[in-house]
């Protein structure tokens, strides 16, 4: 049998307490990121007669941006830069906004599916003639690749 004291019985309470708010609290993180996207996609459709640059810009001056002001400074740019993929990724409204305002030129390529483990030559030799190319990182910015020699 152990013996334990009110005060060390009352530390582990509060520690328990403490490492279940944290818990709590970041679970909801990603729920409350995907609540916000589908309010913005659904603002994005019910106000389709506005012209496309004005929709993303109020869908995020009146949803996104308090949203956010509710994080920590610090975790802003992260939870922006997240929500901002998820939500090209979980609507298909937005992302097709971002397409037109933002077009591809002739000669890039994108891949929209996974590769197949095995590549075919004329893959290959389709990819090897481009000359211009380009990757998003994950803080979002464009880098432009030109392939020489």
């Amino acid at each position: 049998m152990y013996v334990v004291s009110n005060e060390t019985l009352m530390r582990l309470c509060i520690t328990f307490f403490l490492v279940m708010i944290r818990v709590i609290a970041l679970g909801q993180t990603d729920a409350q990121k995907d609540s916000i996207i589908n309010v913005m996609c659904e603002f994005l459709k019910r106000n389709s007669e506005i012209n496309d640059s004005s929709r993303i810009m109020l869908t995020y001056n009146t949803h996104f941006y308090p949203f956010l002001n509710k994080f920590k400074e610090q975790e802003r740019q992260e939870i922006g830069t997240n929500v901002y993929y998820r939500f090209q990724k979980n609507c298909v409204e937005f992302k097709e906004l971002l397409d037109m305002l933002e077009p591809l030129k002739n000669d890039e390529i994108v891949v929209v599916v996974k590769p197949k483990p095995k590549l075919q030559k004329d893959v290959c030799k389709q990819f090897n003639q481009q000359k211009h190319l380009y990757y998003l990182e994950s803080t979002g910015d464009t880098v432009k690749l030109e392939i020489k020699n």
